[in-house]
C-alpha cells in the first residue's frame, strides 16, 4: 500500500489531489492530509508525523498542487522504492549536488526532469535526454513536490525536525541522509506527473540553504551521482556558476549587505570573477534603492 501525505493549506486542493490519486494509482493506498494553517508547523514535523500515522510500506510526500498523470502508476514505482538500496524517487532532481551554496536544482545541464509545469506561463513538458531506459534515473536530490520512499527508508532517515523548522531545504537535506546511508536516490520517468505552481525563493530559503552547507553538510559535499563523470575543470565551473547563482537570490532576497559582502569574499577565494562580483554589486544598488 501506497501512504500519500500531503500538508495543506487548501482543502479543495488536497480534496482534487486525493480525487487525483485515486483515479490513477492503481494500487490500495491512503490519503494522510494535515491541515497546516491554524497552528502551522515546519515541513519536516508535518512529514515525519503523517509518516508515524501512515499504514503503508510506500510513503509519498506530495504537494497538495501536484497531480499524477499517469494511469496505475503505483505497482511500479512502489516496487523500486521497496528495493534495499533505493532511497528517494521523485519527478525532478540533479546529478550533482554542489558544495557552492544551491538547492536541488544547481545548472539546466545537470537536471533529470520527467514531469510537466504548468501555471501562468503555460503548460510546458520538460523531459531530459538523460534519462535511465530503466526507468529510473540515479540522481543526487530531487525536488520535494514530489518524494516517494519506502517506510524503511524513512525510519532510518527521518525528516531532520532539528534543523529544518520551516518550509525549505528539506527535499535537498532527506535526500543527502539517503546518500549518506548508502541508497540511491531517482528520477522517475515511468509515469508523468503536472506541478501547477512555480517556486519562489525567499530570504528564509536562502538562510536554510547556508545553514545546511556550513553545518550538516560540510565537508560532505560535492557529491556526483552515481553513472555521471565531470571533469576537474567542468567542476570548477560549475561551482562558480553556482556561486554566481545562489548570489544573486541573496541580492534579490535583501539579505543584509554585510552578509552578502562577506559571501562574496568567499566565492572570489573560490574562483569567481571581478567581473561577476562588480555585476552582483550593481544588482544589489537595483534591488536596494530602486525596487
Amino acid at each position: 500500500m501506497i501512504s500519500f501525505i500531503i500538508c495543506s493549506i487548501d482543502p479543495d486542493k488536497a480534496l482534487a489531489l486525493q480525487e487525483n490519486i485515486g483515479a490513477t494509482v492503481g494500487c490500495a493506498h491512503e490519503c494522510i492530509v494535515i491541515d497546516n494553517r491554524q497552528a502551522p508547523q515546519g515541513l519536516a514535523h508535518v512529514y515525519n508525523e503523517g509518516a508515524r500515522r501512515a499504514q503503508g510500506e510506500v510513503l509519498c510526500f506530495v504537494h497538495e498542487d501536484v497531480r499524477f498523470l499517469t494511469k496505475d502508476f503505483g505497482p511500479a514505482v512502489s516496487e523500486q522504492a521497496l528495493k534495499a538500496d533505493t532511497g528517494v524517487i521523485g519527478y525532478l532532481g540533479t546529478l550533482y549536488k554542489a558544495a557552492a551554496p544551491s538547492g536541488w536544482f544547481v545548472h539546466t545541464d545537470l537536471s533529470v526532469k520527467h514531469y510537466i509545469q504548468s501555471g501562468h506561463r503555460g503548460r510546458e513538458r520538460c523531459v531530459t535526454s538523460n534519462l535511465n531506459a530503466s526507468g529510473f534515473t540515479p540522481v543526487v536530490a530531487v525536488d520535494g513536490c514530489c518524494m516517494m520512499v519506502s517506510r524503511a527508508a524513512w525510519a532510518a532517515c527521518p525528516f531532520d525536525e532539528r534543523v529544518i523548522t520551516g518550509f525549505h531545504g528539506y527535499d535537498v537535506d532527506f535526500c543527502l541522509s539517503m546518500q549518506q546511508a548508502g541508497r540511491t536516490n531517482y528520477v522517475c520517468s515511468q509515469s508523468m506527473i503536472e506541478h501547477m505552481s512555480y517556486g519562489a525563493y525567499s530570504l528564509a530559503w536562502v538562510q536554510t540553504t547556508l545553514t545546511l552547507h556550513r553545518e550538516k553538510w560540510k565537508g560532505a559535499l560535492p557529491i556526483l551521482a552515481a553513472g555521471c563523470a565531470l571533469t576537474t575543470e567542468q567542476r570548477a565551473g560549475y561551482e562558480r556558476f553556482i556561486w554566481y547563482d545562489f548570489l544573486k537570490k541573496c541580492v534579490k532576497t535583501k539579505m543584509p549587505v554585510a552578509q552578502v559582502a562577506r559571501l562574496m569574499q568567499e566565492a572570489r577565494a573560490q574562483g569567481l570573477s571581478r567581473a561577476k562580483l562588480f555585476k552582483l554589486c550593481y544588482k544589489m544598488a537595483y534591488y536596494r534603492l530602486l525596487r
